[in-house]
């Protein structure tokens, strides 16, 4: 009864620690990106990209770029796999850049540089343009 209630608790508590320990890094932010880009889930991507001033887009915006997207879309390679090379978070601990090699579904790899801004305590992605 007692390694029952004791296992009980410790998941309990694993569960607590898990729920409120936000371990999302740079690089974790970024690959969530990448899947929602197989995805095609643009709505994802847009609430977690932030303009290079850090303020997040407006609903008009959104429709906006998820129509842009959307159309982009159609003619890219398809990413199979995606693998970070590293990650550099700047002295202030708001900013990263996360490099990652991506192979695309005709093999051809390739290197990117995802810039990673925080935003009320979330890694987000920053606008390239």
């Amino acid at each position: 009864m007692k390694k029952l209630l004791f296992a009980i608790f410790t998941m309990g508590f694993m569960a607590i620690f898990t729920a409120c320990y936000s371990g999302s890094t740079p690089s974790s932010a970024a690959l969530k990106i990448i899947n929602a880009h197989k995805e095609k889930n643009y709505e994802y991507i847009l609430d977690n990209t932030v303009k290079k001033d850090g303020s997040h887009f407006t609903t008009k915006e959104k429709e906006e770029l998820t129509a842009l997207i959307t159309e982009k879309s159609t003619d890219q390679k398809i990413i199979i796999e995606a693998k970070v090379i590293s990650e550099e978070i700047n002295e202030a601990g708001d900013e990263a850049k996360v490099k990652m090699n991506l192979t695309y579904d005709n093999d051809k790899k390739e290197e990117v540089i995802y810039d990673m801004k925080k935003v009320d305590e979330k890694w987000q992605n920053i606008e390239d343009k």
